[in-house]
Parts: C-alpha cells; structure tokens; sequence
C-alpha cells in the first residue's frame, strides 16, 4: 500500500478524474469514485519532475528513469530510454511539453530534443558557445508551447525560443526589475491571457 509511504515522489489528477501517486520505483492509480486502486511497477524511478497529458489521454513523466509513458488504452506503461531510442536526449529528464503537431518536446541537462512517436520524427539542440542560434545552455529548467507555434526553453543561462517549423533558435535574455541581467532561469509558463512568466533563482518573478 501506498498510504503513509515516504517514498511518494509526486500526484498528478488526470482528465478522466483518476488520480496517480507516483512513489519510488511504481505508481499507482486511484479511482475515487469506485474507491478502487492499481498499481504499476516503473523500475529505478527515484524522482518526477512534470507529468503531462496529451489529447489522446496518454500520460508524459518526466523523471530519472527515462522518458516514461502511459499508453490509455493498453492501460500500460512503456519507458523510452536512450538505449531503446537513439532520439532521446538523455534518461534524467528534467522537462517536457507537446506541441499541434504531436511532438514531445524533451529537456535534460545535456541538451533539449523532441520526438514524435508516431512518425519518428526526431531532432537534437544542443548549446555552442560559437553560434548565438543555438540553445542558451544545455541545462533545461522549462519547456512551454505557445499560441504562436513557438518553443519557449529556460536554462540556467537565459531563456531562448525556437519556431517549430524552421527550428531557428532565438536567445532571450532576462533581466531583475532594476534591469540588471539574470540568466539563471528556473521555471516558464504561460498564464491564461498569454503572458509569458519567469522564475529566476534569487529574485522571483519576471
């Protein structure tokens, strides 16, 4: 049993109103209204970083583990790990977001890949000090997907956004309120009426 366990590493609630603990090394499945549980053994996972869903119900983990994915319909798991797909950026996966066209956008801390599952399309960024079109850094902190078909990445050295056709990649830079310049970006997100958030380390929001 899962209850007073001190290896829960992360709940998520889903669309179809199951909630999912995920404690080290399984997860499990609740379903309240049926007061009914199931669980999944998911070996060598020790940390969860986000949990996204995409439009077909599957779940997306990011963890230590791999790229872990749950298939709805097989009702079951399947980890991708750089040994079972080449495409993979790393198994110490530290974000991830999907964009329209089905793509699971991936970020470790060696480097930023996305990866579509259904047609293998696949393809790697990763940080040159010699090209400015290139990813800040190869530390990612944050994946979001906008309105605008644009990729928005946070690194420990700067924000930067790629255009999902192209791959062209911009760097952003961020700075404190007094203008003073601080890359050192932790966290992204979008709020409901577009705005872009960042969480710098030591100063907050911007």
């Amino acid at each position: 049993s899962f209850e007073n366990n001190p290896d829960i590493i992360r709940f998520y609630s889903d669309s179809s109103s199951f909630v999912w603990c995920f404690l080290k090394g399984e997860a499990y499945r609740i379903d309240l209204k049926n007061n009914k549980s199931e669980s999944y053994k998911l070996s060598g996972l020790q940390s969860v970083h986000k949990i996204i869903e995409t439009p077909n119900g599957d779940l997306w983990i990011a963890g230590d583990a791999g790229l872990i994915q749950y298939k709805r319909k097989e009702n079951s798991f399947v980890v991708h790990t750089t040994a079972s797909n080449g495409s993979l950026i790393d198994n110490d996966i530290k974000s991830i977001d999907f964009d329209a066209n089905n793509r699971i956008w991936i970020g470790s801390q060696n480097g930023l890949c996305f990866i579509n599952f259904a047609t293998d399309e696949a393809y790697k960024f990763l940080y040159d000090p010699l090209d400015e079109h290139t990813i800040s850094s190869n530390t990612i902190t944050g994946i979001v997907y906008d309105l605008d078909s644009l990729v928005w990445v946070s690194t420990d050295a700067g924000l930067c956004h790629i255009n999902k056709y192209n791959y062209t990649v911009t760097r952003d830079d961020v700075f404190d309120k007094d203008g003073t310049l601080n890359n050192l970006t932790t966290a992204i997100e979008f709020d409901k009426e577009g705005y872009l958030w960042a969480g710098s380390d030591g100063v907050g929001l911007n």
